[in-house]
């Protein structure tokens, strides 16, 4: 999956780009949120937010990072 991802962002897609880490890292992003926070919901918000500063700022993702990491 993380090969699909690269490739879309090395063509620009940032769209399709998106579409395929959202549900890729959902889980881990949200489970993290959860152990930091101890709250499903705050854990829920904070995911949301993780992801949506993801899409800001996924123009400036440099290819030859690591996305899970990023």
């Amino acid at each position: 999956m993380e090969q699909q991802i690269q490739s879309c962002l090395e063509k620009g897609n940032l769209r399709a780009a998106f579409d395929l880490i959202v549900p890729y890292y959902q889980n881990r992003v949200f489970r993290l949120s959860l152990a930091i926070l101890g709250d499903p919901g705050l854990a829920e918000d904070a995911a949301q937010e993780s992801f949506l500063r993801i899409w800001k700022g996924l123009a400036g993702f440099r290819v030859e990072a690591t996305l899970s990491t990023w």
